[in-house]
């Protein structure tokens, strides 16, 4: 029953937001009574951190997977995907944080996690010599709050156009403009794996 209330008021919140879902509506929608839920999870502060808990996982999950960390493309694409599961966290205003101390605190904690481990990834590039040597340090560090900039805030961008596609082209177009920040930057071999990958999707 916790997973399915978990799962149950997860698309609530995509649909809806936070401030609009109520412990009430959850259980209605579930046909249990308000205690019933309240036995699982005490508050509606109590419920949030335990989906934002679950995302949580999947994203380290993702982090700590060598396989993924072989592909940049590869290892946005799984992260984007994450994130487009659990689609009201990264879209509901900050006021709307502020109103939950301790869901704030953990979402603070998971995106430092996040930059450290894309910050991570690209200081490995650079031992690796995948960026061009003619780069400047500084400029590279400019690119990266970038990089950071989208990579947390397309959701938003994509909800708001309006042309429908599916979630694997926005997964892809996404994850293409994301990485395209540094294509100028990488030497000849990645920018051609990328380039290539790039003209193979759908470009919205």
């Amino acid at each position: 029953m916790k997973e399915n209330i978990l799962q149950t008021a997860n698309g609530l919140l995509n649909q809806n937001g936070v401030e609009y879902i109520s412990l009430r509506e959850i259980s209605a929608k579930l046909k249990i009574s308000d205690g019933h839920l309240r036995y699982y999870f005490k508050t509606k502060e109590d419920l949030l951190l335990a989906i934002h808990k679950k995302m949580t996982i999947e994203i380290d999950e993702i982090a700590s997977n060598e396989e993924a960390h072989k592909n940049l493309i590869n290892l946005l694409r799984q992260t984007f995907r994450v994130m487009y599961k659990y689609t009201w966290v990264f879209t509901e205003p900050t006021m709307t944080f502020k109103k939950y101390k301790k869901l704030s605190n953990k979402h603070k904690m998971l995106i430092n996690g996040w930059e450290k481990q894309f910050f991570n990834e690209f200081k490995q590039f650079e031992q690796k010599d995948f960026f061009s040597k003619k780069l400047d340090k500084g400029f590279l560090s400019i690119l990266y709050e970038q990089f950071l900039i989208i990579t947390e805030n397309w959701i938003k961008y994509a909800n708001r156009k309006k042309q429908v596609i599916s979630l694997e082209e926005s997964l892809n177009f996404y994850t293409a403009v994301s990485i395209s920040i540094f294509l100028p930057y990488f030497n000849n071999k990645l920018q051609d794996e990328i380039t290539n990958w790039i003209k193979q999707i759908r470009i919205i």
